[in-house]
């Protein structure tokens, strides 16, 4: 904890001194108030120096509203990333079975299903209130080799829908290999990506919302999204994905 400062200074990163944040038993944390766009800028910065600071990012309500650890996968966080890397998170997604796989009539009626209006998320929930204007959050600097570890090491997941820890790390360790996935925010209730290499074709876009309600049925609903066609035109070219656990 104590050389957090010094990691961020050899990387060239000069911001307020971090103070500790108790989010997991055995996992390093330390974190600072930003809000609106100046989190998220400090989010790039800090991000862009990871592979030398060993440090993931990620913005969080306070404390208060933070991550609540669900106590079932014991005290040890390398143990639950650990059994993230024995999970397969395609196959979980597809239940075996990808898009790709389906007969071409199912891919055809999905493209014909298409909406002309479909409804656009253009940015970051969390750290903005509803009108738009800035909400203070932490930054929060984790240590974490990947950021799809994050979820893992915090014990995030595992009451009503939400996946337990193991499956988010293994289905963020999957998106981030397809589609350059990265969690930026997260709350108790939801999380949001950022999509470096986001789909850009009709049927692309239909592969990711496949998936998307098996880990996240809830959050079919924050796209107003009936069916895998509506979320799919909500998701082509999008630069976050955003996912919400009742």
């Amino acid at each position: 904890m104590n050389d957090i400062p010094a990691r961020l200074a050899a990387a060239g990163i000069d911001l307020p001194r971090p103070g500790p944040l108790p989010l997991a038993e055995g996992v390093t944390a330390a974190g600072f108030p930003s809000a609106g766009d100046e989190a998220l800028d400090w989010w790039r910065r800090l991000r862009a120096v990871h592979d030398t600071t060993g440090l993931w990012p990620v913005l969080i309500p306070s404390l208060d509203d933070a991550v609540c650890p669900s106590g079932r996968f014991g005290p040890d966080p390398a143990g639950r990333v650990a059994v993230a890397l024995t999970r397969d998170g395609a196959a979980l997604l597809n239940r075996g079975r990808p898009l790709a796989e389906e007969p071409e009539r199912v891919r055809e009626e999905l493209l014909e299903q298409w909406p002309e209006d479909p409804y656009r998320i253009d940015r970051f929930y969390l750290p903005y209130e509803w009108d738009g204007q800035p909400r203070q959050v932490l930054v929060a600097l984790i240590e974490a080799q990947h950021g799809w570890q994050v979820l893992p090491l915090l014990d995030y997941g595992y009451w009503n829908d939400c996946p337990e820890p193991a499956v988010h790390g293994a289905v963020l360790r999957h998106w981030g290999e397809r589609w350059g996935a990265e969690l930026v925010c997260m709350a108790r209730d939801g999380i949001e990506l950022a999509l470096t290499r986001p789909p850009r074709t009709r049927e692309t876009a239909l592969e990711l919302a496949w998936e998307y309600p098996v880990y996240c049925l809830d959050g079919m609903s924050l796209y107003y999204a009936d069916g895998v066609s509506d979320l799919a035109a909500c998701l082509i070219d999008a630069d976050l994905v955003r996912f919400w656990w009742d």
